[in-house]
């Protein structure tokens, strides 16, 4: 090889050389944008678990006083039923046995047989229902 083909070999890889490091440099510019964005990432990634744990923990929390509130309202309120619940308290006395205890007197008759016999006599509803029927028939026949 003579020494004219020589340099222009030595040029030749001097400048192969100098485009390799410009494409390493470049490639490592890229590689170290990459490990930031991979950092980035992780501290995001870290941050939403951390997030995602204390979510978990307030559903849990939520869940509990939905149903410490629900057991107060229904303390509270108590039966969602608006139909009239009679208390239990009241002895309930039997037909038959004020029927028994009966004597004729006044002081015989007890306090709940009294109301429970107040209202309408059987004869006066009979007499106003043939009232009321013969009042029909005249009305119907003076038509």
């Amino acid at each position: 090889m003579t020494p004219e083909e020589k340099s222009k070999l030595i040029i030749e890889l001097m400048s192969a050389r100098q485009a390799d490091r410009e494409r390493i440099d470049s490639l490592m510019e890229k590689m170290d944008k990459m490990a930031e964005c991979l950092l980035e990432s992780n501290e995001e990634l870290r941050l939403l678990r951390s997030q995602l744990s204390d979510m978990d923990s307030l559903r849990s929390e939520n869940a509990a006083l939905k149903e410490r509130s629900k057991l107060n309202s229904k303390h509270t309120y108590g039966s969602r039923s608006q139909k009239g619940i009679t208390s239990k308290s009241k002895p309930s006395s039997s037909r038959e046995k004020d029927k028994e205890d009966f004597d004729g007197t006044g002081g015989s008759i007890s306090s709940d047989s009294e109301s429970e016999s107040i209202g309408p006599d059987p004869a006066d509803t009979d007499k106003a229902e043939k009232d009321v029927k013969e009042y029909r028939a005249n009305t119907l026949m003076s038509k």
